[in-house]
């Protein structure tokens, strides 16, 4: 992707990346539309009060090797998504 496509999508109405939100289907798709750029994570936090149709994720216990990743299992995707803590 060249810098001038990234700069094209940043500018996108917001009333267009409302309907974007809307169907997103899960809370991941949310974290990564809002990961974009400055404009689309400001668009979802003013979202997010109309956002609480998300399935819940049940924490899995910690690995055995101690490192510091989690487990957080989906039960409507059936998967387990993992997340580096910080």
């Amino acid at each position: 992707m060249k810098k001038h496509d990234a700069a094209t999508w940043s500018k996108l109405p917001e009333k267009i990346l409302e309907i974007i939100v809307w169907r997103l289907p899960c809370f991941l798709d949310h974290v990564r539309f809002g990961a974009v750029c400055q404009l689309w994570q400001s668009t979802i936090v003013n979202m997010h009060h109309h956002l609480t149709s998300w399935d819940p994720w049940l924490l899995l216990p910690e690995r055995e090797d101690n490192c510091m990743i989690r487990g957080f299992y989906k039960f409507s995707k059936r998967s387990v998504f993992e997340v580096k803590a910080a």
